[in-house]
């Protein structure tokens, strides 16, 4: 007994040893570069709290020494991406605000529109940023608004309420034990940290690899048993927001365009959640249904069922970042896409180059494309053997997301074309939704509606209009959220003469 109590303090002499030695290296290092000059130095960034973004008390814009009276944004750690802000002039300022959609709109478009009226110039200014939901988007908003002077604003802001849940979520665990918050902030201050920080963003893996890395089915279990409560609680939270932003706006006389952000009728829902009050006979016949309609699904429709969220097509699936890849046009024509019409008409939606897509696009192109196509007998025998079996599922959970969408895309499937009302619903009942859905864009229409300094710009019913069954899909998106370039510069066009009466009416 007396040798493993030895052995026990040996192992934690040992321990206690090493964290000495590391703090006595890091001290070195620390201390190295201090003496050194480099804690005055443009060098090493500034530290940017971890929670920036997320507090209301940090500030997201700073003076720009280079151009007095000027303005820029302290968003990431390095200088990369930062916005950059001229002084105030006589030129008539819009600001854009939103998640990556609106980080990837070409701003310039609207600027060139606008300015082509004449004789008064414009400058659009674009504050997306990826990831941003409507709870960061109003800190934003909020300063912006007051540091920025304004003309109008802008605001397609929807897709992300979910992400930014779950970003939230990962920041409250992280920030639970109040040693390791210290610890981290301290860190994060700490020049040896922040050269450590800007040598790990250098070689940051690309976004192929990063998708590799990722643990996306963690991600979606966060919301695994989220029940339609909490759903309704994060769209309660984004419409506050929304109002919030709104009465900033109105308080200081700026016209504000809040739109409906685009979203993806035939991107599958990513949750479902079974009501408290089912039973569990009535869950298992309907599980029994659905699996016996999965097994006669044919190979091409169960591929636009991705069981995993890897297997979804993503923005980043297209290759490269947003900004680069939103820039090139397709190479060559991609298959099972349908002609819009009215102001769509004729369009292009610019597609990125096709040399860096991942393989699944190309493939989840031709899957679209046997959706469309006419069905074999032996196909259509599966699929309404399918349905049958989908609808009596159904019976026992009405309220499911999947068992909506498959049945919706399987009537699609049959030839049937009219099934707008049934992808909104199954969009609607999706518990964690990664898009815009019926029920946000309906909370948007709310908020425009009783706020008398706000304008709706309804994107997403004009996409609708637009595209054949009112079916926004594959023409004009390029993953479950994201517009094409053409899709954005479009929809910048098409709001150009939105933005210029409300400038009209402020003067």
């Amino acid at each position: 007994m007396g040798r493993f109590f030895r052995f026990l303090l040996g192992q934690l002499g040992d321990f206690l040893l090493g964290i000495a030695l590391t703090l006595l290296l890091f001290l070195f290092v620390e201390g190295g570069l201090r003496i050194a000059g480099y804690g005055d130095s443009a060098a090493i960034p500034p530290p940017r709290h971890l929670t920036a973004g997320f507090d209301p008390s940090t500030h997201i814009f700073e003076p720009d020494p280079e151009h007095p009276g000027g303005w820029r944004s302290t968003y990431s750690h390095d200088r990369s991406g930062e916005i950059v802000v001229p002084p105030r002039t006589s030129t008539r300022r819009v600001l854009l605000f939103g998640g990556s959609n609106t980080a990837g709109f070409p701003e310039r478009v609207l600027e060139q529109a606008l300015t082509a009226q004449g004789p008064q110039e414009y400058e659009v200014v674009n504050l997306g940023r990826a990831g941003y939901g409507s709870g960061r988007v109003a800190i934003l908003f909020r300063e912006a608004l007051e540091l920025l002077d304004p003309d109008l604003v802008i605001v397609y802001s929807g897709h992300n309420e979910f992400v930014e849940k779950s970003f939230a979520m990962d920041l409250e665990q992280a920030w639970s034990n109040p040693l390791i918050a210290k610890l981290a902030e301290w860190l994060e201050r700490s020049l040896t940290g922040r050269l450590l920080r800007q040598w790990v963003q250098e070689r940051e893996p690309s976004v192929a690899e990063y998708t590799r890395l990722q643990d996306w089915e963690a991600e979606y279990k966060k919301f695994a048993d989220l029940p339609w409560e909490g759903t309704e609680k994060v769209w309660d939270a984004y419409e506050e927001n929304l109002d919030y932003m709104a009465d900033l706006a109105e308080q200081r006389g700026v016209p504000m365009l809040l739109c409906t952000p685009v979203w993806n009728r035939l991107s599958p829902p990513r949750v479902a959640v079974a009501p408290k009050e089912l039973d569990d006979q009535e869950i298992e016949l309907a599980e029994r249904q659905h699996r016996r309609a999965k097994k006669l699904y044919p190979e091409p429709f169960r591929a636009l069922l991705p069981q995993h969220d890897k297997d979804r097509v993503h923005i980043f699936d297209w290759g490269g970042p947003r900004r680069r890849l939103l820039e090139g046009r397709v190479q060559d024509p991609l298959p099972g896409l349908l002609p819009s019409s009215g102001w769509l008409s004729g369009r292009d939606p610019e597609f990125p180059m096709n040399q860096e897509w991942e393989p699944k696009v190309r493939a989840w192109y031709e899957n679209l494309a046997w959706l469309r196509s006419p069905r074999s007998p032996a196909e259509e025998e599966s699929l309404t053997r399918a349905v049958r079996l989908l609808g009596e599922a159904l019976q026992h959970r009405p309220d499911d997301a999947h068992l909506h969408y498959e049945l919706a895309l399987a009537r699609y499937a049959l030839g049937e074309r009219k099934l707008a009302s049934e992808f909104a619903e199954a969009a609607s009942l999706d518990h964690a939704p990664r898009k815009a859905v019926p029920l946000s864009n309906e909370r948007v229409r709310r908020v425009a509606a009783r706020h008398g300094g706000v304008q709706l710009f309804d994107s997403d019913r004009r996409f609708a209009e637009a595209c054949p069954e009112g079916l926004v899909g594959w023409e004009w998106m390029v993953d479950h959220c994201h517009i094409s370039h053409g899709a954005a510069r479009a929809l910048l066009e098409d709001m150009a003469d939105e933005v210029l009466a409300l400038l009209k009416e402020k003067q």
